[in-house]
């Protein structure tokens, strides 16, 4: 901070980095340890299931698979997993704010724009705050379903929902900066809690901040329900249920590098029933601010006219407090679910399968 007189002196203030070593070398030993604990909950809760797949597929093969036909695993993405831990989402969310001399360094350089590489590199920064969306899309869907109010709300993309808020973070900060309204609310809340008046406290601020930015997709996803134009899209784009097309935009253009096509890589295409359940009642969808379309693998099998692509999906994306009858079939690789007059009926693969087509 500078600033002169009509005189010749010149003020030059500055403060002192209040973290220190200890600090910083625990905030590396959490940060290293919560790194471990994602990758083990990824493997946990999405990949040690391909195993299961594998076994199941080679000890009682699928339905319409010849001997002779060689079955492929196209594996899918566990992102929205993650996501949707809560623990996860507060974690980064409070890793954020520990931070917080970084943060005030950031809004600082964010609120002004003569110096287009600082604020570049603010907003660089102030796109750690899309946990706080991703934590907001949790919250939602626990209101959703304790209320249930879950045909009110549309699901969210998750790479989207990133863009958004790494693209809109900076530029909100800044707009804030310049309503009176948010100015007069940020000092309130500045000197709410503190000590003197030479002080303050930055608590309340930041949780108010948390919640603005972490409104922008629940926001959206009340809003998109009433305008027919997205409605209109989002039908078009789920004729099938088990389509490749049937995705969230990054999936979409992954599935299109990785099978070298624009559209389905089958001639048949079959799965995704689990779709077919929350359209036709979304109290079944476990988590409803988040789509988990991405998670969803596939199986290729057949040649020609008979290539069959088969969309596999995680039977923990069922919400488990809403009763399904249930039997087991011992001969099945992986389960299916069948409805008959709005009735729903699942039959579960063998050996426990977590897979349904």
């Amino acid at each position: 901070m500078i600033w002169t007189e009509s005189n010749d002196t010149i003020y030059i203030g500055f403060l002192n980095a209040t973290t220190t070593r200890a600090w910083l070398t625990f905030k590396l030993a959490y940060r290293c340890c919560f790194c471990i604990y994602i990758m083990a909950y990824m493997w946990r809760q999405y990949y040690q299931h391909y195993y299961h797949l594998a076994a199941n597929l080679r000890a009682f093969g699928f339905e319409k698979v010849t001997r002779t036909d060689r079955i492929d695993i196209v594996v899918g993405d566990p992102t929205s997993i993650i996501l949707l831990n809560p623990y996860v989402s507060i974690v980064f969310i409070l890793d954020v704010w520990v931070s917080i001399e970084f943060i005030n360094r950031a809004i600082v350089r964010v609120n002004q724009v003569s110096d287009i590489g600082l604020f570049s590199v603010a907003c660089f920064y102030l796109s750690r705050t899309l946990w706080f969306a991703y934590g907001g899309l949790i919250g939602v869907s626990y209101l959703l379903k304790k209320f249930h109010k879950e045909k009110s709300f549309e699901e969210a993309d998750p790479t989207l929902t990133a863009m958004a808020v790494v693209i809109a973070a900076g530029p909100i900060t800044n707009v804030q900066s310049h309503i009176m309204f948010f100015i007069d609310l940020y000092h309130y809340l500045f000197l709410a809690l503190s000590k003197d008046e030479n002080s303050n406290e930055v608590a309340l601020s930041a949780i108010v901040y948390t919640f603005i930015i972490g409104s922008l997709p629940i926001n959206f996803g009340f809003i998109s329900k009433h305008f027919t134009w997205i409605q209109k899209y989002r039908t078009s784009r789920t004729a099938s249920y088990g389509s490749f097309m049937m995705n969230d935009i990054k999936h979409r253009l992954t599935h299109c590098f990785n099978l070298m096509t624009l559209s389905d890589s089958a001639v048949i295409v079959e799965g995704g029933s689990i779709y077919q359940l929350f359209e036709l009642d979304r109290k079944f969808k476990r988590n409803l601010g988040m789509s988990q379309r991405g998670a969803d693998c596939y199986l290729l099998f057949g040649t020609g006219n008979q290539r069959t692509s088969v969309r596999l999906t995680l039977l923990s994306c069922i919400d488990p407090s809403h009763h399904i009858p249930t039997i087991i079939n011992k001969t099945a690789a992986v389960g299916r679910l069948y409805f008959k007059n709005n009735e729903v009926r699942l039959v579960h693969g063998t050996y426990d399968s977590p897979w349904v087509a």
